[in-house]
């Protein structure tokens, strides 16, 4: 199967990369994020994610994690797992590509409550956190990469992926597989994607393969017909991302050393701050990461506005 990207290139800064190639990737990624607004899905609803004054969740995540992944975490917490469960029919089986360790099937299990049917994530590198979590006989792995998404989507009802999906070189080909599952499935399924936006560029510097954009996430969105609801949240904005830089980006470069470690309850107090004022930023200004949901015969007003 032909490898098919979003971004129109698949050149890997996972990969050793030299010194041309890193600026061939700068490149064609800054080419990819421009004229964001350019031919979006008619059907994608924009939207902006409140994530302040969720003090209820702030202390459950380590207070020196970057603004993007306080705001994806954040963003995971404070969704109506009842309601979701419910849209879902009451048992909800999970499938995560990409899945690291697995802490977000975890973080699901504790969520969800009884609701919770089973996980099972795929990832080309085996973790070692897998066996533990496998003591439950209700979590799987399974060492696979996305191009085997079709073979293991079984019944799963929740489909996600959380900072992965940059790193697919064939991020279409992958959602292709989705899209055949989906049709074929005869019952209401959700997914849920954690994306990196444009201004990750600046963040994370040479990582994964791309970022996405409205008009880029709208190449995905339209392999699903109108009777699929899409909404793409922007989490944070352009303060967290200058947050970002100034305690992360700029330090390693510069070998100063991670600057949230040094100090942390700063970091955490400035980090509150600049979520509370990119709040208040328009839907379609900067975000520091975005949430992609699809829903397919689930109502869209489970979700958060």
């Amino acid at each position: 199967m032909r490898s098919e990207s979003s971004s129109g290139h698949t050149l890997n800064a996972d990969l050793p990369m030299s010194r041309l190639a890193r600026l061939r990737w700068i490149g064609l990624n800054w080419r990819n994020n421009s004229a964001a607004r350019k031919n979006v899905d008619q059907g994608l609803i924009l939207t902006r994610f409140a994530a302040g004054g969720l003090d209820e969740f702030w202390t459950r995540i380590d207070p020196t994690v970057s603004p993007a992944r306080r705001l994806c975490d954040l963003f995971w917490l404070s969704l109506p797992w009842t309601k979701v469960a419910a849209a879902l029919g009451g048992t909800v089986r999970v499938l995560e590509i990409g899945c690291g360790s697995g802490r977000y099937g975890e973080l699901l299990r504790d969520c969800l409550g009884g609701a919770f049917g089973g996980y099972r994530g795929l990832d080309v590198v085996r973790d070692e956190a897998w066996p533990a979590l496998q003591r439950d006989p209700r979590f799987e792995f399974v060492c696979a990469g996305s191009d085997a998404t079709a073979q293991y989507a079984g019944d799963a009802n929740l489909i996600f992926t959380q900072s992965a999906l940059e790193h697919f070189e064939g991020d279409m080909t992958f959602f292709r597989q989705l899209q055949t599952h989906i049709a074929g499935a005869g019952r209401p399924v959700l997914q849920l994607h954690l994306i990196p936006s444009a201004g990750c560029l600046r963040t994370f510097l040479w990582h994964g393969v791309r970022q996405y954009t409205p008009r880029t996430t709208s190449h995905i969105t339209g392999l699903f017909g109108a009777d699929c609801g899409k909404l793409l949240y922007a989490l944070g904005g352009a303060r967290c991302n200058r947050l970002h830089r100034r305690y992360v980006t700029w330090p390693w470069l510069f070998g100063r050393g991670d600057r949230r470690r040094q100090t942390t309850a700063l970091y955490d107090a400035q980090l509150r701050e600049a979520i509370r004022l990119d709040d208040a930023a328009p839907a379609a200004a900067e975000a520091c990461f975005y949430a992609l949901a699809l829903l397919h015969g689930v109502p869209g007003e489970i979700l958060p506005p």
